[in-house]
């Protein structure tokens, strides 16, 4: 079988969704079968076999609607029997939206946003060429152009079937797997005292990880108001990936900057190991990698309804998810979980119960599943 994949630009080691296609593309090749990867760029190190797409365009909306047909036609060309895309592009046999809905991604950015500025982003996404080219392209995929769509997570099921009821019957949850193997307990042991003493962090402070990337979505402000409440408990927080000068900015005017340490970049794993909580009051997180690599790291979660992943934290001692958008139900379920993790038996009890919560998320069999439905795809007749 030869599967095309359709992706913007594809380097695996940016995570997320490219990473989610690199481990496809590899458990395709291991099963015997072709994986051609079409995208304006791709990385090196990145499986399968590249065709970049060459465009005369600048414009985005122009540029998304040449590559999708582009892309189509190069692997019409190679002759595959199946495509798949990760970005927005009808016409294919799966769509697999990471993102979710496109609308309900806006609406996200806006209700984080507030007040005034979420009437003039609410009025800016209505004319924007670019947002509406994204929502187009979604609408012709999801209204019949796509014969499967791959759901992330039940939130994105829900919204999708909610959205487009057309589409109920052709959607499909594959909720996001995790490498256990990568992501385990005796991370803890590697790496616990390494890096407190790397951060300087007191060996009694609990230490909260947020995972920065797109500060607004992923709940920053929520988080920092939350810390500022608890001034009298022992904690540090470190805030990794996201622009260090305006976290530094804000823990400061929050009157919490001591307790913050914002890094760029850092190797996640070790991250988890020397992490006891993950906090992530996101507004927006079809379903987050984050969380499903701390919890199999045994490292409970503290996060909110709009997250997709919070479906995976199916033992309350293993963490939570409070109501999205909930700023006071955040600041208290924070300090009862600071609390928690700061008591040597209780955090240990929590972190077998996040490891448990990922024993049927390992990412072996749902690679299986989904090249299986692929091949059902690409049989003869269908």
């Amino acid at each position: 079988m030869r599967v095309g994949l359709f992706i913007d630009h594809f380097d695996p080691g940016k995570g997320g969704l490219e990473s989610a296609l690199a481990h496809l593309a590899h458990a395709l090749t291991d099963a015997g079968h072709e994986a051609f990867v079409y995208s304006l760029s791709a990385a090196e190190n990145a499986p399968g076999r590249h065709r970049v797409i060459s465009l005369a365009v600048s414009r985005r909306g122009e540029l998304e609607r040449a590559l999708a047909s582009k892309s189509l036609a190069a692997a019409r060309a190679d002759a595959c029997d199946v495509t798949l895309a990760v970005r927005h592009c009808p016409d294919v046999d799966v769509y697999w939206p990471h993102g979710g809905s496109h609308a309900a991604t806006l609406a996200a950015g806006e209700a984080s946003k507030g007040g005034a500025a979420g009437a003039v982003s609410r009025l800016l996404h209505h004319v924007s060429p670019r947002h509406r080219v994204f929502l187009d392209l979604e609408r012709a995929a999801l209204s019949g152009g796509a014969r499967k769509v791959w759901c992330v997570s039940q939130l994105v099921y829900d919204e999708l079937a909610a959205a487009y009821p057309v589409c109920a019957d052709r959607l499909e949850v594959h909720p996001n797997g995790v490498d256990r193997d990568a992501f385990n307990p005796r991370l803890r042991q590697m790496w616990r005292t390494s890096l407190r003493e790397e951060l300087a962090v007191p060996p009694d402070a609990p230490l909260l990880l947020f995972m920065g990337g797109n500060l607004r979505l992923k709940g920053w402000d929520m988080l920092r108001t939350a810390l500022s409440r608890s001034p009298d408990l022992a904690w540090a927080c470190v805030v990794a990936g996201a622009d260090v000068a305006t976290v530094e900015r804000d823990a400061r005017a929050a009157g919490i900057g001591e307790r913050v340490i914002a890094i760029p970049r850092h190797d996640a794993a070790t991250l988890y190991g020397g992490a006891d909580l993950l906090v992530q009051p996101t507004y927006r997180d079809p379903c987050s990698l984050a969380t499903l690599e701390a919890l199999a790291a045994g490292v409970p979660v503290l996060t909110t309804t709009a997250n997709g992943a919070a479906d995976a934290l199916v033992d309350p001692v293993a963490g939570q998810a409070v109501s999205v958008g909930g700023a006071d139900a955040y600041a208290c379920a924070l300090r009862h979980w600071i609390t928690t993790v700061a008591d040597s038996d209780s955090r240990a009890a929590s972190a077998l119960a996040a490891r448990r919560c990922t024993t049927d998320r390992d990412v072996r069999p749902w690679l299986t599943r989904m090249v299986s439905s692929l091949a059902s795809l690409a049989a003869p007749g269908r």
